[in-house]
């Protein structure tokens, strides 16, 4: 029985340690096992990254693992992807879960065949996403059409059919 309980504490002493470590920062956080399709976003990074790529648009779409209207949207965008890159169009995706929800988001994104770089709100407030969409209410999915600059010229909430992003698309392309 004393074996017992000296075990228990010890575990106990254990897990507390390693969870202070963890939240004081001297382990690394859960995403850096997580493949290398998968960022911690800022506003800076997707921008930044936006103007490396170069494209004519870019659809940042905004999205988490627990919102149904944004599971139905993910496999449209990925089409859109697919038929509109040769045009100078990129999908970049922003999952707005929490970190607890990494590897979900990593999971999900496999399960959707994604083998490009996506970014992940990670620990920080999602007023980040004001600097990319501003006026955005909060509502998932959402979704902006950014120029080769990262300038914003488009933005909208709620779950989108291929014809409607189809119509965004074409309207950018055309100015």
């Amino acid at each position: 029985m004393k074996k017992t309980i000296g075990i228990l504490a010890i575990t106990l002493l254990l897990a507390a340690v390693v969870g202070v470590a963890f939240y004081s920062g001297w382990l690394p956080s859960i995403t850096s096992s997580l493949s290398p399709r998968l960022q911690k976003a800022s506003a800076k990074q997707i921008q930044e990254h936006i103007r490396k790529k170069g494209s004519r648009l870019t659809i940042v779409n905004f999205w988490a693992t627990w919102c149904e209207p944004c599971k139905l949207e993910f496999p449209r965008l990925l089409e859109l992807r697919r038929e509109y890159n040769d045009k100078g169009v990129e999908v970049v995706f922003v999952s707005l879960d929490e970190v607890s929800e990494a590897g979900a988001v990593d999971a999900y994104l496999v399960s959707q065949g994604v083998d490009f770089v996506t970014f992940f709100k990670h620990d920080q407030p999602l007023s980040f996403v004001e600097e990319l969409y501003p006026g955005w209410s909060g509502a998932i999915p959402a979704s902006i059409i950014l120029g080769p600059n990262a300038e914003f010229l488009d933005g909208w909430e709620g779950d989108t059919s291929k014809a409607e992003f189809e119509s965004r698309i074409q309207g950018h392309l055309s100015l």
